[in-house]
Parts: C-alpha cells; sequence; structure tokens
C-alpha cells in the first residue's frame, strides 16, 4: 500500500468515525428532547456515544499523526495511552453518573 493510499484510508476512517460520532450525539439529543425518556434507551445511547467518541477521538489522532512529517511520527505514536484503560475509564465514569 502505498503512503498516498494509506492517507487515504486514515482520512476515510476519521470521516467515518465523526459521521458515527454525529449520528449518535443526534440519537441522544433525540430521546432527551421527549418530555418522558425512556431511561434504558437514554443509558444504552450514552454507553453508544462513549463507543463512538473513543472511536473517533482515535481516528482523529491517527489522522493527526499522518499529517505530520516522517520524522515526527515515532514521537507521537508513543505517547497514546493503553486504549483499553482509557476506553474502560470513559465507560466506567458514564457509568457513574447514570447510577
Amino acid at each position: 500500500m502505498g503512503k498516498a493510499t494509506a492517507a487515504t484510508d486514515v482520512q476515510q476512517a476519521y470521516e467515518r468515525a465523526f459521521q458515527e460520532f454525529s449520528d449518535r450525539v443526534r440519537a441522544l439529543q433525540c430521546l432527551t428532547l421527549h418530555p418522558s425518556p425512556n431511561a434504558a434507551a437514554v443509558n444504552l445511547a450514552l454507553l453508544e456515544l462513549e463507543k463512538a467518541h473513543w472511536a473517533y477521538d482515535r481516528c482523529r489522532d491517527a489522522l493527526a499523526v499522518e499529517l505530520l512529517p516522517a520524522s515526527m511520527r515515532g514521537v507521537f505514536r508513543h505517547m497514546e495511552p493503553n486504549s483499553a484503560e482509557v476506553y474502560e475509564d470513559r465507560v466506567r465514569a458514564v457509568a457513574q453518573l447514570l447510577w
């Protein structure tokens, strides 16, 4: 895979992740506009939003690294925290807000 193809793939992944994140935000907003929203649906929407947010962050960061000069890319890749740990912390924080 050439450099241009890799950059295009990263850009497309970013755009899909942003669209998914936007869709999840809109879905949650629609649920909360109801006068008496379904708590289970809101909880599920919040967790789905958090998943989409995590995926968006990962794709955004990958795109940012792709846009850096090649000499700087390795520096930023090594600064990324443990993704599973970060995801678990975020889900735990959302759960604490809900319960």
